[in-house]
Order: structure tokens, then C-alpha cells, then sequence
């Protein structure tokens, strides 16, 4: 719903704001798609991580999303994401 989505927004921005240091240089007018690629795009990331057995990246992305409120979901068929 759009509640969930504004606070899914806005968690995100932090983290890439504040810890990667990302920041946006205009408005996408489909931010659902952006979002969404951020995340697979930070999910991916924490898969590799854990590929090459670097496990402190790959907890450093789990406690920064929790930190903002994303609670991330191993699981048999990947990994899944929502907002707590």
C-alpha cells in the first residue's frame, strides 16, 4: 500500500545516503521500479558476500537495513525483504 511504500522509500534513501554514500541526482518518475532494483541490487551483493564467505559485508548489509527498519529473509529460494 502507499504507506508501506513511503516508509520503503524513505528507509532506502537512507541507506544509500548514509551508508553507501549514494545520492540521487533527479526524481525517477517510477520510484516502485527503483526501489525494487535497489534492493535486488543490494541483495545481490550480500549473496556474493556470502559466496566468497566474506561474511562481515554480508552481516554490515543486514544490520544497516535493519537499522532502517528492512528486515531481510534467507530463505531456500533466495533472499526476501520487507519493512518491519
Amino acid at each position: 500500500d502507499e504507506d508501506t511504500f513511503s516508509k520503503m522509500k524513505s528507509k532506502i534513501t537512507v541507506f544509500l545516503n548514509e551508508v553507501l554514500g549514494i545520492y540521487p541526482i533527479e526524481n525517477s518518475a517510477d520510484d516502485n521500479n527503483v526501489v525494487d532494483g535497489l534492493m535486488s541490487l543490494v541483495i545481490q551483493l550480500r549473496k556474493k558476500s556470502r559466496e566468497n564467505k566474506d561474511y562481515s559485508t554480508s552481516d554490515l548489509i543486514r544490520d544497516e537495513l535493519r537499522k532502517i527498519g528492512i528486515q531481510l529473509k534467507d530463505g531456500k529460494d533466495g533472499t526476501d525483504w520487507n519493512i518491519e
